[in-house]
């Protein structure tokens, strides 16, 4: 799987920079499925009000990626990690933590988190980023 954070997914969904690159890095994996945290999915329909009016975004982002649910084992993982991530990034990083086996790439934009998902051994990438 490839876990998409929010900032990947509003990328993707208003198709905002790099979002060139990021296609480019997905169409890499063609039969790996995508995928991001429930948290993810409403960070992302929040984020995009600031880009326009997207009405069906929520069910959209259903029907295109997996939804992995916040478990209790998620929020336990994600209580223990650094705090120099913000809260939502570390559920974001304690989901794709819990999935960690079948991972093929932990895709954000934010420099702390992907330090962050670096520091615990997950195969982080920022496509058309440098971070």
């Amino acid at each position: 799987m490839i876990y998409l954070d929010a900032c990947a997914l509003l990328a993707l969904s208003v198709q905002r920079d790099p979002v060139d690159d990021l296609v480019d890095f997905l169409r890499k994996h063609p039969e790996t499925p995508l995928g991001s945290s429930a948290i993810g999915f409403m960070e992302t329909v929040r984020g995009a009000a600031e880009y326009g009016q997207y009405p069906n975004m929520l069910s959209e982002l259903q029907s295109q990626y997996a939804e992995l649910t916040v478990t209790a084992e998620v929020i336990e993982i994600a209580s223990t990690l650094p705090r120099r991530i913000r809260s939502l990034d570390a559920l974001h990083l304690a989901t794709a933590l819990s999935i960690a086996d079948y991972l093929t790439a932990f895709v954000s934009y934010d420099r702390r988190l992907i330090e962050a998902a670096r520091d615990h051994g997950l195969p982080a990438a920022s496509p058309g980023m440098n971070l």
